[in-house]
C-alpha cells in the first residue's frame, strides 16, 4: 500500500478538494476550448503526423494515478475529472491524449516509432512526442533499451525520429516538438542535449524572453496579442538542451533553481548570423523567415501541454494537496501553448498552401 492511499481526509476536506478540483477543471476547460476554436480556424482540413515515440509510458503513469486516488477515496475525483476533459476515458495513447489537446478539429495520423513506412503524402505538419528514450544516450550508449519493457533503443528511436525530421524538412512542411520532440530536433539543428542533475517533474515556471515578446507581438498583429508573459506547464524530463545560436532562436526558459532550461525553441533556415539589430528588427527577420518557403520552420516545447487537463490530478495524487487545483487553474499556460502553436502553422507559407 503506498504511502498516498494510507492518507485520511474528513468529509469536509474531501467535499472542499473536490470543489477546488471541480471549479480549476471548468476553468481550464473554458480556456482550452477558446484556444482549440482558434486552432480549428486555422487547420480546418489539413492533416497532422503525430510521431509517437512514448511506447505507452505516459498511458501507463495516467492509469496508475487513478488507482492511486481510489486508494485515497477520491474515486469521484477521479471520475470527475476524466469525464469532464477525456469523456469518460483515460487516454490509452499519446494519439487520445493530442485528439483532446489540439481539439477534434484537426485529422490526426498516427504513425508509432517502430513504423519504417514513409511519410504520407497528404500531411501538412509533423508532430514529434515526448519519450522514455533519451537523446544523449542515442550517442553515448545506442543499444541500451529505452525502459525494460521495450525492445528499441535509445539510438533506434533517435535514429527514426531523424529521418522522419528529414522527411518533413524535405517535404518543408511545419514541425513540432514536444519534450524528447524538443530536444531530439534541438540536437538535429546542432545543439546540444545533457542529462540534467536531478530530472524536473510537475509544473515548471517559465517565461518568455525580452526578444521572444517583441517577436509574438510583431507577427501575430491580426489577431488578439498571446498573453505568455510568463507562467507554468506541465513537465517531465530528465534532459535539456544547449541550443545552437546561429540555427535556434531561444523562445522560453524556466525561472527557478539553480539552471535555466531552454523550454521553448524556435528553428529556422536562414537565421545564420542574421539575428542581430533591434527587437523590432529581429522580430520582422524571424517573420520573413517564417512566410519564407525556402525552408522549413520547426518549434520546440521542453514541455507536455497536452496533459494539462490531467496534470493537476496526477500531482494531487502524489502529494495530496488541494491547492494543485486552483494553482493550476490560475497559472497553467498550456491554452497559451495550443494559440502559439497555431499562429505558428499559420505563418508557415507551406501550411497555408
Amino acid at each position: 500500500m503506498s504511502l498516498e492511499s494510507r492518507l485520511t481526509f474528513s468529509s469536509r476536506e474531501r467535499s472542499e478538494t473536490m470543489d477546488e478540483a471541480e471549479a480549476g477543471v471548468i476553468r481550464y476547460l473554458s480556456r482550452i476550448q477558446e484556444a482549440q476554436r482558434e486552432f480549428d480556424d486555422i487547420v480546418a482540413g489539413k492533416t497532422v503526423l503525430l510521431v509517437d515515440s512514448g511506447q505507452g509510458v505516459p498511458q501507463h503513469a495516467f492509469a496508475r494515478r487513478v488507482e492511486n486516488l481510489r486508494g485515497m477515496g477520491f474515486e469521484a475525483l477521479s471520475k470527475m475529472v476524466i469525464e469532464k476533459i477525456f469523456g469518460g476515458k483515460v487516454p490509452a495513447s499519446a494519439l487520445e491524449s493530442f485528439q483532446q489537446f489540439l481539439g477534434h478539429g484537426v485529422r490526426i495520423v498516427h504513425r508509432d516509432v517502430a513504423d519504417t513506412t514513409s511519410l504520407p503524402s497528404d500531411i501538412s505538419a509533423v508532430v514529434f512526442s515526448g519519450s522514455p528514450a533519451d537523446v544523449s544516450k542515442a550517442f553515448s550508449d545506442p543499444s541500451r533499451s529505452i525502459h525494460r519493457d521495450s525492445r528499441l533503443t535509445h539510438g533506434q528511436v533517435f535514429q527514426f525520429v531523424r529521418r522522419v525530421y528529414e522527411g518533413a524538412a524535405e517535404k518543408n512542411i511545419p514541425i513540432i516538438g514536444f519534450c524528447y520532440g524538443h530536444q531530439a530536433m534541438a540536437a538535429l539543428e546542432g545543439g546540444k542535449v545533457s542529462p540534467l542533475k536531478e530530472p524536473r517533474q510537475r509544473f515548471q515556471k517559465m517565461e518568455l524572453l525580452d526578444d521572444s515578446r517583441e517577436f509574438l507581438g510583431g507577427v501575430f498583429v491580426d489577431r488578439p496579442p498571446l498573453s505568455i508573459h510568463g507562467g507554468e506547464l506541465p513537465v517531465n524530463h530528465s534532459e535539456a538542451v544547449t541550443p545552437n545560436p546561429q540555427r535556434s532562436m531561444l523562445l522560453m526558459h524556466t525561472t527557478e533553481r539553480d539552471s535555466l532550461v531552454a523550454e521553448g525553441l524556435l528553428h529556422l533556415s536562414g537565421l545564420e548570423n542574421k539575428y542581430s539589430g533591434t527587437p523590432q528588427e529581429r522580430a520582422a527577420l524571424l517573420q520573413s523567415l517564417l512566410e519564407d518557403d525556402k525552408g522549413a520552420a520547426k518549434l520546440g516545447i521542453q514541455a507536455h501541454p497536452e496533459i494539462a487537463g490531467f496534470y493537476p490530478m496526477m500531482n494531487f495524487s502524489l502529494g495530496a494537496d488541494p491547492s494543485v487545483f486552483r494553482r493550476s487553474a490560475e497559472n497553467d499556460i498550456s491554452p497559451e501553448m495550443l494559440r502559439l502553436i497555431a499562429r505558428f502553422l499559420q505563418l508557415h507559407k507551406k501550411f497555408r498552401a
